[in-house]
């Protein structure tokens, strides 16, 4: 367990299977046995070696810095999303304040400027209206204008039809 801890955090190479790789000789084996049995040490079997390591965790692979700094920020993207929600917010906030601040500065000559177009229109419709009843009736009037001396003594008059072109007769 310890050379596999080992392994895992890169300070020991990983250990191999050695079946098949030595070969050992009955009388070697004899041999060793005997002085483990002097010595009073009993060795674990290993012949389910590779079966318990395989039940033990592999190590997970290290984590890059693109990687980490990914999980980290889907991590913090509830915070980062509402971050910007806020300066969106502010940013809406602000460009309101400087439109009123242009509105109220400059709300005298709008007003001037309404007060022109309407007086402007009021002026149309009039003039519609006048040039509508100028042709549809006959405008004429009857002006009497005082005349000097000698015709009637004095108390004669010329009368005038006005309209589009004047013309005068004396009576």
């Amino acid at each position: 367990m310890n050379s596999y801890i080992l392994s895992s955090t890169g300070q020991a190479s990983p250990i191999n299977d050695l079946v098949g790789l030595l070969e050992f000789t009955e009388d070697e084996l004899l041999k060793a046995q005997k002085g483990l049995d002097a010595a009073g040490i009993t060795l674990p079997n290993f012949k389910n070696v590779s079966r318990e390591l395989a039940k033990e965790p592999t190590p997970e692979p290290e984590e890059t810095d693109e990687q980490r700094i990914d999980r980290e920020l889907h991590e913090c993207l509830p915070v980062v999303v509402e971050l910007q929600a806020a300066m969106r917010g502010v940013l809406v906030r602000d460009r309101m304040r400087r439109m009123k601040n242009r509105l109220r500065r400059s709300e005298r000559s709008i007003v001037a400027l309404q007060a022109l177009v309407r007086g402007q229109s009021v002026r149309d419709v009039f003039h519609d209206h006048l040039l509508h009843y100028r042709q549809s009736v006959k405008w004429t009037t009857m002006v009497i204008l005082p005349h000097g001396k000698g015709i009637d003594g004095g108390k004669g008059a010329i009368l005038c039809e006005r309209s589009f072109g004047s013309s005068c007769v004396q009576r």
